[in-house]
């Protein structure tokens, strides 16, 4: 979906879907901007160092399509908004998507949405910051990319065949354990993508009038199981919560077992991803809002995100983190940040 398109729809349904918002104190926001980047594609970001004396709010990595070196990392001060040190990947500038494990850094580079261009996997070492494996994925549209630690799962998007969509499995060593594509009746996923006890769950979007459904996949990539998703938008967002998935879906949230039955459902205000801090609190994209780890509605966030493209989403300890830039993809791209007690 385009990411002005999508929006628009996002605000639509903040507007149009009432809901409760949680009585508390306004928060300060800070927010800074990254070095410029190439326009219309998406960044991605993980948690970087925890907060010391040096970084009293912690770092994350941004994958970034930097119009200076095109694919890099950059690790990012939240407290100074500012570069720490920056990685090039030896990359023309693409979409971008990262996940952390341990002391790693898994990286996906893709080119234009629906070209037929193949993707990039970069393992990188935290330390240094250094790539030491790359390897080929299948040429495609929208990825995702998600490990627990143990098992990284990148997922694609058909691009120009919307029906069409891959997984590939690595251990964290960056060797592929498994490949899987599919062909027919599915829809594509859009970043989402999710690691849980060993298993894969990959979120599909909605394709020629097939609803958004969960697919189960275990660490070979062999399809398990897959169900039919019922919420009120045709795209899906993961996350991880404990032991259950997180479906993110227009104006519902949905907790999912690891079997994929549906155990609750949420309001939300809008759709967009999800993101599970390590107290067990929920951030969500486009809805800016923090939910308890009982799933009650905590805040909402001062930053307007439905007026933005955010990027991604994640946590820095307490710190709720977004990276977003304007809905056309175009002017700079912005880490936003909110310290919560």
């Amino acid at each position: 979906m385009r990411p002005a398109l999508f929006a628009f729809l996002a605000l639509v349904v903040t507007l149009l879907v009432p809901h409760v918002v949680a009585a508390a104190d306004p928060l300060p926001q800070h927010a800074g901007a990254l070095p410029p980047v190439a326009s219309g594609r998406s960044l991605g970001a993980a948690v970087g160092s925890a907060p010391d004396a040096e970084h009293p709010r912690g770092t994350i990595f941004v994958a970034a399509p930097l119009a200076s070196c095109g694919a890099a990392i950059v690790e990012w001060d939240l407290a100074t908004s500012r570069s720490v040190r920056t990685a090039c990947l030896g990359l023309p500038a693409g979409s971008m998507h990262v996940a952390r494990a341990g002391a790693m850094l898994y990286v996906v580079r893709e080119g234009y949405a629906g070209a037929s261009e193949a993707r990039t996997l970069a393992t990188m070492e935290i330390p240094s910051l250094r790539v030491v494996r790359r390897i080929g994925l299948p040429s495609g549209g929208t990825s995702g990319i998600a490990t627990d630690g143990t098992l990284v799962a990148v997922a694609s998007g058909g691009g120009l065949e919307p029906r069409r969509w891959s997984l590939t499995t690595l251990d964290t060593a960056g060797n592929v354990l498994g490949r899987s594509e599919s062909a027919g009746e599915l829809g594509m996923p859009e970043a989402s993508v999710a690691v849980l006890g060993g298993n894969v769950y990959v979120g599909l979007a909605a394709s020629g009038g097939v609803r958004p459904r969960l697919v189960l996949l275990d660490s070979r990539a062999t399809l398990v199981r897959q169900i039919a998703v019922e919420v009120s938008d045709s795209s899906v967002w993961l996350g991880v919560k404990g032991g259950a998935i997180l479906v993110a879906g227009g104006s519902e949230l949905l907790e999912v077992s690891s079997r994929l039955d549906v155990l609750a459902r949420h309001p939300v205000s809008a759709q967009g991803k999800v993101a599970v801090s390590p107290d067990g609190r929920v951030l969500t994209g486009y809805g800016d809002e923090v939910f308890t780890d009982t799933l009650t509605l905590e805040r909402t966030l001062p930053w307007g995100g439905h007026m933005h493209w955010v990027h991604d989403v994640l946590w820095s300890g307490t710190t709720a983190v977004e990276v977003t830039s304007e809905p056309t993809g175009g002017g700079p791209a912005v880490v936003t940040w909110v310290a919560l007690p």
